[in-house]
């Protein structure tokens, strides 16, 4: 269905004179960088939707009311990636870049941690830092992102490039990343209850979930390799200024008083 949709929507785009995505919007050269790394992030965000709810539920049959709890770790921790970045390029105006390493060596320790954690009788306090280091790291991440997006746009296609990687990051590729890791936690199931371990179904679920968080501390740590030894300023270290709203007013009734000359 998304395929199909995609299909309608590219020929609708296509088609018409005032596309709701303009068709230049799609010709950035750093615009389809940024989208893989936003995709990149929704990937490390798949781990919690599906094996930390696993882990919670089934192994430590956590209530509803006991895990949204961490709901209040999730939001002190993205207020704080916010202001973490406020004072990183506001008051030490320090290189995007680096703020972005610090984004995915934040999403990196989480994996990292739960790995370590994951064991059957688990307090919910153990689960406090691994949860604040995601949303902080996300919080980082996309506050870069969004800045890096702004920086590689024109302010007349900086909606269509976030709508572009809100589309892309909410719909397929959280389905598609969610999918995989249920089908890979059921596979690692079945697998493990074959081999005829030792463990009743509580520990064959905790080992299972660690081994698809080992293999997401690898590409996680492969990640920050690459941003560490990515240490360039891809974007200038000022800002550009953002208009104001009577500006882009001034602008769109000129663009209009033009039109109607024509």
């Amino acid at each position: 269905m998304f395929i199909l949709t995609l299909c309608l929507c590219i020929g609708r785009m296509l088609n018409i004179r005032h596309a709701y995505i303009a068709p230049e919007a799609w010709k950035y050269k750093r615009l389809w960088q940024l989208l893989v790394l936003f995709d990149f992030v929704e990937f490390m965000g798949s781990t919690p939707k599906v094996l930390q709810t696993a882990f919670t539920g089934g192994v430590l049959h956590f209530g509803t009311f006991t895990t949204n709890v961490l709901n209040f770790v999730e939001w002190t921790a993205a207020l704080a990636g916010c202001l973490f970045c406020l004072v990183w390029i506001k008051v030490f105006k320090l290189k995007y870049t680096q703020l972005l390493t610090v984004g995915v060596a934040s999403l990196a320790a989480y994996p990292v941690l739960m790995y370590l954690l994951i064991m059957p009788g688990l307090n919910i306090e153990a689960l406090y830092l691994p949860v604040f280091m995601r949303s902080f790291g996300n919080a980082i991440f996309f506050t870069t992102l969004t800045i890096y997006l702004e920086e590689a746009m024109p302010f007349a296609h900086f909606f269509m490039g976030l709508t572009m990687a809100g589309i892309i990051r909410n719909g397929p590729i959280a389905t598609l990343c969610s999918g995989l890791y249920s089908l890979a936690l059921r596979h690692r199931i079945s697998d493990n209850l074959g081999r005829g371990l030792p463990y009743d179904m509580t520990g064959i679920m905790s080992i299972s979930i660690r081994q698809l968080y080992g293999y997401t501390c690898f590409v996680a740590i492969g990640v920050l390799i690459v941003f560490l030894l990515w240490d360039v300023q891809p974007v200038r270290s000022t800002l550009k200024k953002i208009p104001t709203w009577n500006f882009v007013g001034r602008m769109i009734k000129k663009k209009e008083k033009k039109v109607a000359n024509s």
